[in-house]
């Protein structure tokens, strides 16, 4: 999870540097929130969000309970590296807008 974490930094630090580079502090809002936005789908789609309750229930009774904690893993690192994009995002929108 740390590392997770310390990546999502990482790629908004980067967006940080783009925006001063260019100067448009609208850079960190769309950087950031395109990678927070996408890694949020990306969890959300590991963790079976998007099926309705039969297919989830038919879903839980076939896979192994490996194959759920791996899924489980994966959506809580996607979640865990969106979170400070998002919150970057956030705080440009309210500073740069």
């Amino acid at each position: 999870m740390k590392k997770a974490f310390l990546a999502g930094v990482f790629v908004c630090l980067i967006a940080v540097l783009i925006s001063v580079v260019a100067g448009d502090w609208t850079l960190i809002f769309k950087v950031s929130g395109a990678a927070g936005l996408g890694t949020i789908l990306l969890s959300a789609l590991c963790s079976g969000v998007f099926v309705s309750g039969d297919r989830f229930r038919g879903n839980h009774d076939s896979e192994t309970k490996e194959h759920r904690e791996w899924n489980g893993k994966l959506a809580n690192t996607f979640a865990v590296f969106a979170m400070p994009n998002l919150l970057a995002a956030g705080i440009s929108f309210f500073f740069a807008f």
